[in-house]
């Protein structure tokens, strides 16, 4: 015998499961869904939507200047979007644009980033420099001369 979904839809259905239990409502039908009106597709009120009331330094999770590296690139992302192009070469076809800060101080300060690609930003970070200095750290010197490493003005080079 067939009867209609308790949740007010109107679909008909058989009154007992394959094992002769008693149904009310069809699968994926409840009541819940039924008082509340809220059907497949639709979308949430607040979909979107920010809070003035509890973003920015109103967040009981805000950090302020005290925020680590990841977050602070984070936050820029979320207000400056992600970078598609370099602002100091003019590309758009390189496969990776980051958020350089400009002052190295790493400040709450959307003034203060600048859109580059990976290779402009290794530059401008002077990183081949840095994985140097710390191969110095790392080795002493005298090791890395035996390796054929040798120094001029504090920067090392290979000798040829």
């Amino acid at each position: 015998m067939k009867i209609k979904c308790a949740c007010g839809c109107n679909k008909k259905f058989e009154e007992f499961d394959k094992y002769g239990r008693k149904k009310k409502y069809i699968h994926g039908h409840n009541s819940y869904l039924s008082k509340t009106k809220f059907k497949k597709g639709m979308s949430p009120w607040n979909k979107g939507k920010r809070y003035p009331q509890i973003t920015g330094e109103k967040n009981s999770q805000w950090k302020g200047n005290k925020v680590k590296y990841t977050g602070l690139h984070l936050w820029v992302m979320r207000w400056l979007g992600k970078p598609k192009k370099c602002d100091k070469c003019g590309t758009e076809k390189s496969k990776r644009f980051e958020w350089a800060n400009k002052s190295r101080e790493y400040k709450r300060d959307l003034t203060d980033w600048i859109r580059l690609c990976k290779s402009c930003h290794n530059k401008f970070d002077n990183v081949s420099e840095k994985s140097m200095i710390t191969k110095i750290k790392k080795y002493n010197l005298s090791e890395l001369a035996r390796k054929g490493w040798k120094t001029r003005r504090k920067k090392l080079y290979v000798n040829a």
